[in-house]
């Protein structure tokens, strides 16, 4: 996991936003935020970790991609 955060932060991210386990992700300075909303998910459990300071807000969906079913 901190691999990828650091890749994500060399890459010029601002920040990342997953969905999982939150005493896992904690650990990683993830946390919930209630500015930030992903349609039918326990609030919890979407959780955010910015990388500049600012505070993300808003709905958020998944591309495409990740809605495929097979």
């Amino acid at each position: 996991m901190n691999e990828v955060l650091t890749l994500l932060k060399l890459q010029g991210a601002s920040g990342c936003v997953l969905l999982g386990e939150p005493d896992y992700y904690s650990r990683f300075g993830f946390e919930a935020n209630t500015n930030l909303v992903l349609p039918g998910v326990p609030q919890e459990y979407f959780q955010a970790l910015s990388f500049d300071g600012e505070v993300a807000k808003g709905e958020v969906t998944y591309h495409e991609a990740f809605l495929a079913q097979g």
